[in-house]
């Protein structure tokens, strides 16, 4: 079973750690666990943080638990920060290696079942992020998204949301939440393909088919990744 432990920051680490700031469970059916096994009240993420302290919760968190919309709050001990810390140094020097190299093909189906072939869109540029359903700070991130695309030429730039999620539990959550992305459920294997450890991870390739950048969510995302979107367009 493989497990994803968050972290409260800005990024969310694929089977590793990482942290945010805002408490969204209440609107996205998300249901925190305590360690005693009991859930939290709606609202008291923040209290929690205070008292158990900035940067010592974490979650514990299967595809499993996806599934059900459980999150299991533990604390965090500073020895697992320095690994985090260790963690994402390395995948950052794992992701920057693939700058400037083709990036690797799939295929793979949106809600609607069509197919997406990356190789069959060359000549365009391509934006794909990877996230998940119960990443709160993907679901920071998606109003961004959505603003992007909306001022973006989409006959010359594709916007693809690959996620691990299965196509019914995606299904739900789009219900609730506007993502006007081209989403791409069941993609977990192209995940692993592309060494994606941190959520929401997003890349820019450009029209050759050549990776120029990623990008990690931050206070700066929007501007970074369109004057990216910009650059690959001249």
């Amino acid at each position: 079973m493989k497990i994803i432990i968050l972290f409260f920051l800005l990024i969310v680490f694929y089977s590793g750690v990482a942290q945010t700031k805002t408490d969204i469970g209440s609107l996205y059916n998300t249901i925190y666990v305590l360690p005693d096994g009991t859930n939290l009240p709606e609202g008291k993420l923040d209290s929690l943080t205070r008292s158990w302290g900035a940067g010592k919760i974490g979650l514990i968190h299967s595809y499993e638990d996806d599934v059900k919309g459980l999150v299991h709050l533990v604390r965090i001990k500073d020895i697992l920060s320095n690994t985090y810390e260790s963690q994402t140094e390395k995948n950052d020097f794992q992701l920057n290696s693939l700058k400037g190299k083709l990036a690797p093909d799939f295929t793979v189906r949106d809600m609607n079942h069509k197919k997406w072939k990356l190789s069959a869109l060359k000549g365009k540029v391509v934006v794909i992020n990877f996230w998940f359903t119960t990443c709160p700070p993907c679901l920071q991130e998606i109003p961004e998204l959505n603003e992007i695309k909306a001022k973006s030429d989409t006959s010359k730039v594709v916007f693809l949301a690959l996620t691990f999620n299965e196509k019914e539990v995606v299904e739900k959550f789009l219900l609730r939440k506007e993502f006007n992305l081209n989403v791409l459920p069941d993609a977990r294997n192209i995940i692993d393909q592309y060494h994606i450890i941190l959520f929401p991870t997003t890349f820019l390739i450009g029209k050759e088919g050549i990776i120029k950048n990623h990008y990690h969510f931050t206070p700066h995302y929007n501007t970074q990744l369109q004057e990216g979107i910009n650059n690959a367009l001249l």
